[in-house]
């Protein structure tokens, strides 16, 4: 029994403090370090692995603007920071340097942010609208079966005089669809509003 308290209470109690102490490095050393690297691949354009250290007070630096950004935002910070920097000739030495160009990276990012959740929103309404159109022309083609022979009649030789300027297939895809649009027009009360049908799903 004490064997086993001790497995459960303190042993697997250190190998958690190892794991966080391990990712406690990982932003305080590894990162910055990594980050510093790939400051002077880029810079100089030589691979990483022909570089054989980095500044201190870059790696310091590096630190500093983790702060401020994630890791995994740090390759795109430096390719706009160093594009930035091109444009006006300015020859970066040090990741110092490229603290000027924080504030609008983090501009960048928060309007592609917004630009993104805009057209996830703008997608999913698009979707929906498709998905509403289909059910629409479901519900148009099982009123049409419900109507009269005169007035099926009626509205088929409105939908083929709508469509009579196309051939082939098209034609067909054509009546088709006024056929459906003739019964929206004029039975439509039978048919949920796309405000209505959404707030049944």
């Amino acid at each position: 029994m004490f064997f086993d308290d001790y497995d459960r209470f303190y042993r697997h109690r250190a190998q958690g403090e190892l794991q966080w102490e391990f990712q406690t490095d990982q932003r305080e050393i590894g990162e910055p370090l990594k980050f510093a690297y790939l400051f002077a691949e880029k810079r100089s354009g030589q691979p990483v692995a022909s570089i054989a250290y980095v500044n201190t007070k870059d790696v310091e630096t590096a630190k500093q603007l983790l702060a401020e950004i994630t890791f995994q935002e740090a390759p795109a910070f430096l390719e706009f920071s160093l594009s930035e920097a091109r444009k006006t000739h300015f020859d970066v030495q040090t990741l110092g340097g490229l603290r000027q160009y924080l504030a609008p990276f983090k501009a960048r990012l928060v309007t592609q942010t917004a630009t993104k959740q805009r057209q996830t929103i703008e997608r999913r309404r698009e979707d929906e609208r498709l998905v509403y159109d289909s059910y629409r022309r479901r519900q148009a083609a099982a009123i049409f079966e419900t109507l009269s022979l005169d007035e099926r009649q009626e509205i088929e030789a409105l939908a083929r005089r709508a469509a009579a300027g196309f051939g082939g297939s098209l034609a067909d895809a054509m009546v088709a669809a006024k056929r459906v649009q003739i019964v929206v027009q004029r039975y439509g009360d039978r048919i949920q509003s796309f405000e209505a049908w959404k707030g049944s799903l």
